[in-house]
């Protein structure tokens, strides 16, 4: 199944350092040839979509989800782990920050889809595959 990107992750991964840049790069690559390796994650946001976790270095990530009706992967965002934690409310000396970083993300990241897919075809870029 083929990747693609959307305009809001292209525009996030050109804004990161060239090595960053170049992490990135080879975490796709390594996603095409084994999307079951330990560095990608599903997460359990929702039953209507399948999301996954990429591990681009030990501060980066970036986060896809599995549109069925497209047959592909959507890539929608990629950023540092702080940034996460900022985008999704986690706070660091949270108590219970594991669970409230858990149920923040899946929140975040089905607010996220629900924007793609509401305005699918002018954010897909369809010639930008992975």
């Amino acid at each position: 199944m083929e990747s693609k990107l959307t305009k809001q992750f292209l525009e996030k991964l050109q804004k990161l350092d060239p090595k960053v840049q170049a992490l990135a790069k080879k975490s796709f690559e390594l996603w095409k040839e084994n999307p079951e390796h330990v560095k990608f994650k599903k997460l359990k946001a929702s039953a209507q979509y399948d999301i996954y976790s990429a591990q681009v270095s030990e501060s980066f990530r970036s986060i896809c989800y599995k549109d069925n009706d497209n047959k592909c992967y959507v890539w929608f965002w990629i950023g540092s782990h702080a940034e996460f934690d900022l985008m999704c409310g986690v706070k660091k000396n949270d108590t219970l920050q594991h669970t409230a970083h858990r149920i923040q993300s899946q929140r975040e990241v089905l607010n996220q889809i629900k924007k793609i897919r509401d305005c699918a075809n002018p954010t897909l870029q369809n010639k930008k595959t992975v």
